[in-house]
């Protein structure tokens, strides 16, 4: 009874009603107590991701297919929404068409029929003086045509004319002076009213547009009416007509015509800038065309040219979806969309990149720590920040303008730096995923097909793959330049299959080409700060490094010659080593070279640099081991100083890793026996129990393959020094055991080797070190010289 009355009091059901609350927090704090690293991976990379989708597709719109008028599309283009917007192109086209239909302007010229006035009215007088005098002598017929002749020629050379004796001949014998004087007035008026009009010639071209048969005289139709043409045929037309209506005697009428005629002259002169004026107005007074596009409607047809109308609509498109990508929140989701495609395209390459790395590619990533990881992130923002200014560059309206630079200029982009950069300072494998985004997101951003992004990856996977063995700053031009070849290969065929167009192909051919080489010069311009930044070596830096002339190298020769030879014969073998086993080779070797510098502040007390006395022997053993320890911590900060580079330090912090300084420690271990059982001697007993950690380096142990290599080649070499007869069975013997006894002693627990490369290893350092250490042929000597007779 207790238990149901207790099942309905207000505290049980507050603990009911909260269960369900608990339940899902205790599910979400054990999830992210068991996931943290999960947890903190996909919160790093949304982050990432949104500052990918921040660079590359922020500000644009989702129609990011970059086409030109002209050119062949190759997909369809549907709108997502309604939009309007202003036509200029149909809005040019009406102006145009205004702008046709203004008639030209002309002025009359007036001097024209003035002149030809003041001649006409010199002629009547001068005529009607002939007429007297041939009254007087009319007696003689061929004495008056040869008077007529005479006035007829003296006229035309006085005043320019051209008028035939036999019209005046008509005038004097069919005309009397009252009726001349009637058809001068009535014909100069006619004339006067035709040439007022304006004359142009029969081959009249309008300056502006010659199919306009109207004009706009200025002089007599001052409000800008139109009126027609008039050509010399038609004027003289119009003054036969006009000279016919006077129904006088029809022979003086044509006479009178054939006179005339002659001050019919072209006397309009064309005012452009009146015409241009008017012209402007009109074409100013048209509105903009403004155009409506419904949703669904087709923008640009695939698989067909783009014409400048369409190309038009599409920029409008983009616009409009531009403006409305900018309100995140309210209308467009692009944005999000493009956040989604990022994330999901990060975490497949991080899933096969791990798988990858774990599985089969090791040694590039042995040490990759998380500042190589925040470098591998910043460089490739600023890398896709690169080719987000380059695009927005070259899709700018003035480039636009140009057709065939736009076809051009995707094949300069700096596509080919970064992976460079990767292969030379993370590794190739780091680079080809590299690659493969930086591809992957610049064929979003610049919105290309397939083709596009097969020929950019096989070029840039060109380039990593020769970057693998670059180790001068020449071989990156002429790497990147190979890879800039490649990508000009690319674009012939991508154009061969398309509409092949000659001039466009070899210009992305050389433009590819020719970016290829600019990409070389900045890969090389940004080495530097990129190896300090990630403070990675690069095998360029690593083979500058490998000069004997270096300073450390220097100062080891003088002041520790056996650790120089030592040294020299470490590097040999571990290069050789690392060449078979799959390390760095020439990482192995600059780490060998400078793995001892340590020992130059007090080479005395290494056994190799000994010439007389050993000077351990005065000390105890806890000093010697402190001096033999610290050139570990001495060589790293003589080396740090140098400028070396971090890798080769850590390397040499990692060569002895933990290692048990067995002499020391025995010498050590002995003393303390005697000391506990009574038998010291004169020099210092170790009163205190032997800690084994004391007779340790201090490590670490080595992280990396190159760090096990070193150490095993360091080791193995040191020993065979004490080899009393040397042989492949004894130098096989000293290996087999020096490794075993590394393996045992846990000092390649930290770094990723297997058991068939420690058997490579042993194999390698077996042959080299039988080769080094060869016996050579006996010679006896004579007190006189060498004896040439083997022994």
């Amino acid at each position: 009874m207790k238990r149901i009355l207790r099942w309905f009091s207000p505290s049980h059901r507050r603990k009911q009603s909260q269960a369900p609350v608990r339940a899902w927090w205790d599910l979400a704090r054990s999830v992210l107590r068991g996931n943290f690293y999960v947890g903190r991976a996909i919160g790093v990379m949304s982050l990432l991701a949104m500052a990918i989708t921040t660079v590359c597709f922020s500000g644009s719109s989702s129609v990011r297919l970059h086409i030109i008028s002209g050119q062949v599309a190759t997909q369809t283009i549907r709108a997502e929404i309604p939009f309007q917007y202003e036509s200029e192109i149909q809005t040019q086209r009406l102006r145009e068409r205004k702008k046709q239909r203004i008639a030209p302007i002309y002025k009359v010229d007036t001097n024209t029929f003035g002149v030809f006035r003041e001649k006409v009215a010199l002629l009547a007088g001068e005529l009607e003086v002939l007429d007297q005098k041939l009254h007087e002598d009319a007696s003689n017929a061929a004495a008056w045509t040869a008077a007529v002749e005479t006035f007829t020629k003296g006229i035309n050379q006085r005043y320019d004319l051209t008028i035939d004796a036999k019209d005046i001949s008509t005038l004097l014998t069919h005309a009397d002076a009252s009726l001349r004087a009637f058809f001068w007035e009535e014909g100069l008026g006619i004339l006067a009213e035709i040439m007022a009009r304006g004359v142009t010639n029969s081959a009249f071209q309008n300056p502006s547009m010659s199919n306009v048969n109207y004009f706009i005289n200025v002089d007599m139709m001052p409000n800008g009416k139109d009126q027609k043409l008039r050509t010399q045929e038609e004027a003289l037309f119009h003054l036969r007509v006009h000279l016919g209506a006077l129904e006088k005697q029809r022979q003086a009428t044509n006479a009178l015509f054939h006179i005339l005629s002659q001050g019919i002259q072209p006397n309009l002169t064309y005012d452009r800038e009146k015409t241009e004026e008017k012209k402007s107005l009109a074409g100013a007074s048209v509105r903009p065309v403004v155009m409506s596009v419904e949703a669904d409607d087709v923008i640009v047809s695939g698989n067909s040219r783009v014409t400048p109308l369409e190309y038009e609509k599409l920029q409008a498109y983009r616009s409009e979806l531009t403006k409305q990508s900018r309100r995140l929140w309210r209308v467009d989701h692009n944005i999000w969309n493009d956040f989604a495609v990022t994330f999901a395209i990060l975490a497949c390459a991080t899933m096969a990149f791990h798988t990858c790395a774990m599985g089969r590619f090791p040694s590039p990533v042995g040490e990759f720590s998380r500042r190589n990881l925040v470098f591998l992130i910043a460089f490739g923002l600023l890398n896709l920040t690169c080719l987000r200014v380059f695009s927005n560059l070259w899709s700018m309206r003035l480039f636009l303008r140009i057709p065939y630079f736009f076809r051009v200029a995707p094949f300069m982009a700096p596509v080919f730096f970064g992976p460079i950069l990767m292969t030379l300072l993370l590794g190739p494998y780091v680079a080809m995923f590299y690659g493969l985004l930086l591809d992957i997101f610049f064929t979003m951003m610049i919105g290309k097909n397939g083709d596009f992004f097969v020929i950019f990856l096989v070029a840039m996977l060109l380039t990593v793959v020769l970057s693998r063995k670059v180790t001068y700053r020449t071989q990156v031009l002429r790497v990147a330049t190979t890879g800039g070849f490649c990508l000009g290969l690319g674009a012939l065929w991508l154009t061969s299959f398309a509409n092949f167009e000659f001039f466009v192909a070899m210009g992305q051919f050389l433009a590819a080409t020719a970016g290829g080489m600019v990409n070389g010069l900045l890969a090389i311009l940004l080495l530097n700060p990129c190896e300090r930044f990630s403070r990675m070596a690069s095998d360029i830096k690593l083979q500058e490094l490998s000069d004997f002339n270096h300073k450390l190298l220097r100062q080891l020769q003088v002041y520790a010659p056996g650790t120089y030879h030592h040294s020299l014969v470490v590097a040999a073998i571990a290069e050789q080593v690392a060449n078979e086993v799959g390390a760095n080779a020439l990482l192995c070797r600059v780490a060998a070279f400078f793995h001892d510098v340590g020992k130059i502040t007090k080479p005395e007390y290494f056994i190799e640099n000994q010439t007389g006395d050993n000077p351990h022997t005065e000390k105890s053993p806890r000093i010697s081991v402190l001096i033999i320890k610290n050139h570990v911590r001495e060589g790293a900060e003589l080396a740090a100083n140098a400028g070396i580079p971090p890798q080769v330090i850590r390397i040499i912090c990692q060569h002895h890793g933990t290692t048990l300084i067995q002499y020391f420690y025995n010498k050590a271990c002995q003393l303390h026996e005697l000391s506990d059982a009574g038998e010291g001697d004169s020099g210092e007993p170790c009163e205190r129990p032997v800690e084994e950690f004391f007779y340790r380096y201090d490590g670490p142990k080595p992280q990396s393959l190159e760090a096990a290599v070193l150490m095993l080649v360091d080791s193995c070499e040191a020993a065979s020094r004490i080899l009393r007869k040397v042989t492949r069975q004894s130098i096989e013997s000293l290996v087999c055991a020096v490794v075993k006894a590394k393996i045992d002693d846990g000092q390649l627990d930290d770094c990723f080797i297997t058991h068939q490369q420690v058997r490579i290893i042993r194999q390698s350092i077996i042959g080299t070190l039988t080769n080094i250490l060869h016996s050579r042929i006996s010679y006896s000597f004579s007190t006189d010289g060498p004896n040439e007779e083997v022994v």
